[in-house]
């Protein structure tokens, strides 16, 4: 991934499904599965087709600062 994106994604307050592969090393049917099997929190909608989360909400998970409840 060149730099510019990124920083960019580095930016964001609220984190699609789309975007977590890329931010976080982990492919979208990770996402769906650890969603599913309760790992992260449901995401939050948008719009009727965007969905996603708290970018601090996602930095705790992945980080292991916090526990998703």
């Amino acid at each position: 991934m060149n730099n510019k994106k990124q920083q960019d994604y580095f930016n964001l307050a609220f984190i699609t499904i789309s975007k977590v592969p890329a931010i976080y090393g982990i492919s979208r049917a990770t996402v769906y599965r650890w969603i599913e099997s309760g790992q992260l929190p449901e995401p939050t909608r948008l719009t009727s087709k965007t969905v996603g989360w708290n970018r601090v909400l996602l930095d705790e998970v992945f980080l292991g600062k916090g526990a998703v409840s």
